[in-house]
């Protein structure tokens, strides 16, 4: 799969993007380059991978597909 879950804990970085999470939570994270597109495409991958997460972290694992390092 492109996507996995994976546990993030406070302070740790979105592992593609440059922004923090200081929450505990699983989000997704990006394991091939791709970026995520759209939000349509952040919902399909968040029910895919069978995580429950606050809007606010979905959030961030959109805003931070979009800041991957060169």
């Amino acid at each position: 799969p492109i996507f996995q879950a994976r546990e993030v804990t406070p302070g740790v970085k979105v592992r593609r993007g440059e922004s923090s999470i200081g929450v505990n939570a699983y989000i997704v994270a990006p394991l091939r380059s791709e970026r995520v597109k759209d939000a349509e495409c952040v919902l399909q991958i968040l029910e895919s991978a069978e995580v429950d997460l606050p809007l606010q972290i979905a959030l961030e694992l959109y805003r931070a597909s979009f800041f991957e390092k060169s």
